[in-house]
């Protein structure tokens, strides 16, 4: 009997193994063993949320994507990558990513429902104002943030200001919401949002 309970034990470990593998499609991520894998890219991008997901079943992407560059707001997309490591990682960064293959598929985003992006930005090295104005333009990384009222361009420099704040105090940041209610822009699709309303709780 003191032999049978191992073996048995190591048996039920095999047998649990390979259902676990045969109920693996080979396109699930794995960091036990990095592969190719399917991701869906969302329609929009903001800071903290990438909009990229684990495909078929839309979990969001445990690591970054990299190297997508023609990718545009307003469209949907599959691509394939795979997990990279680089020789030397960086001290401060991420030790992986995920590396941009090919397009598998692209669908252009026809819905006009409102979406939050935040407005803050948080990284390794701290956090702050999600956007900037640059020549009377607001940025919001490369894309471009449009007021759709006067109202609403007065928030965002008013918010400018503030800056310095919540670069100094990341306490302060974490405990704070501040997010905009956007549109893709139709003057300036794929490169921007219209902002329709900016929400600040602090």
């Amino acid at each position: 009997m003191r032999s049978f309970i191992p073996k048995l034990y190591i048996l039920s470990l095999f047998v649990g193994l390979a259902i676990f593998t045969a109920g693996c499609g080979s396109d699930e991520f794995n960091l036990l063993n990095p592969q190719e894998v399917t991701l869906f890219v969302d329609h929009y991008s903001g800071n903290n949320n990438p909009g990229i997901f684990l495909y078929p079943n839309r979990q969001p992407a445990p690591l970054s994507l990299r190297g997508f560059e023609e990718r545009q707001l307003g469209y949907t997309y599959r691509v394939k990558a795979k997990v990279y490591v680089p020789g030397q990682p960086a001290m401060d960064g991420p030790n992986r990513w995920f590396k941009f293959i090919k397009v598998i598929s692209e669908e252009r985003y026809t819905g006009n429902k409102p979406f939050e992006i935040s407005l803050l930005q948080h990284h390794i090295l701290g956090s702050g104002l999600g956007y900037r104005k640059r020549e009377g333009t607001f940025l919001y990384g490369s894309y471009e943030l449009r007021p759709a009222t006067e109202e609403i361009s007065k928030q965002l420099d008013e918010l400018s200001e503030l800056r310095s704040k919540f670069e100094e105090d990341p306490e302060y940041v974490r405990q704070i919401l501040l997010k905009a209610i956007v549109r893709h822009d139709p003057e300036n699709r794929g490169e921007g949002y219209l902002v329709h309303e900016i929400v600040f709780v602090d």
